[in-house]
């Protein structure tokens, strides 16, 4: 937007047409990001040849420019530009498209969770600014006036979805990256696979976080012995159909979290419970649990639970 401001109220049309190039590159390169933000919220990872396809969309859209000048027009003193159509208008609409697209299939994975139906709510208006976008690049075509404005419409539009997601989330961006992710439960064990903590999140994830609690005691000495019995500030994952389980085996304990995906904020914060409760306690028996091991790992994981339900 301030590149276009800059090229509204240049003093030549050639640099006026520099400025605005320059807007539409970072437009583009912008909204590449937003799409793989999306994609990486929802799949937790992102294809080389995706991001291969994506830098040759960009390279199509600033070798059209260079080829082809944005037409830009002098009214009143102010440069004006239109929509820089064939190909590069192609390459953007196909871009809003895969946002539009993406953020769907996100929206989707996140109301198949019944816990995360009241979250979603709140993604629904930028849903529509970003619908609102397509139709209007869709429409831009034959609409002379929209050419000359749909620049502007365009990023006051891509402030607006910001903005809302801001508003609706504030400073918790980490609730956007769990929304497509149900976590069942919260596993603390001793090296010597003696739990000292078993939390399911809900109570229909209790059966499937105790059978975890045993399973997860003989992978401790399964992984131990693989190791030789070395084997610390590391982590490991196991995945069983629909269920992820995450161990991150720290100085003394070793806490899990069990969920339906794999995350790489779950990662952090299975490590962060661990390191936590082991600088409270020092020092812990891998035989013998006390109360007030049990109490101080129930009081970390408390601070946990409004990110993690």
């Amino acid at each position: 937007m301030v590149f276009t401001l800059l090229g509204n109220f240049a003093p030549d049309i050639l640099l006026a047409e520099i400025f605005f190039s320059i807007s539409i590159v970072l437009m583009s390169i912008a909204v590449i990001i937003v799409f793989i933000y999306l994609r990486h919220l929802r799949l937790e990872k992102i294809g080389i040849q995706t991001i291969l396809f994506l830098l040759f969309l960009l390279v199509i859209k600033t070798s059209a420019l260079i080829s082809n000048p944005v037409n830009i027009h002098k009214i009143n003193g102010v440069f004006l530009r239109e929509v820089h159509l064939w190909p590069s208008f192609f390459v953007t609409l196909f871009l809003v498209i895969l946002i539009t697209v993406e953020f769907g299939l996100y929206i989707r994975d996140c109301l198949l969770l019944p816990t995360k139906k009241p979250n979603v709510k709140k993604l629904v208006p930028t849903y529509a600014i970003i619908v609102s976008a397509l139709i209007l690049f869709i429409l831009a075509p034959e609409s002379t006036i929209l050419r000359v404005f749909l620049p502007y419409l365009e990023a006051i539009l891509f402030g607006s979805g910001l903005t809302l997601l801001y508003v609706m989330f504030g400073r918790k961006s980490i609730t956007l990256i769990l929304l497509p992710i149900e976590i069942h439960g919260f596993l603390l064990h001793t090296y010597g696979g003696v739990p000292i903590l078993r939390e399911a999140l809900l109570p229909k994830f209790e059966k499937t976080v105790a059978l975890t609690s045993s399973l997860v005691a003989s992978l401790i000495g399964l992984e131990m012995a693989i190791e030789g019995g070395e084997l610390r500030n590391v982590f490991r994952t196991h995945r069983f159909s629909r269920t992820s389980i995450i161990m991150y085996f720290g100085r003394m304990v070793i806490g899990t979290i069990i969920a339906n995906k794999d995350s790489a904020v779950l990662f952090n914060i299975t490590k962060a419970i661990v390191n936590e409760f082991e600088e409270k306690i020092k020092y812990i028996d891998e035989g013998m649990i006390l109360d007030s091991d049990v109490e101080k790992a129930q009081e970390i994981l408390r601070k946990y639970l409004e990110i993690l339900l």
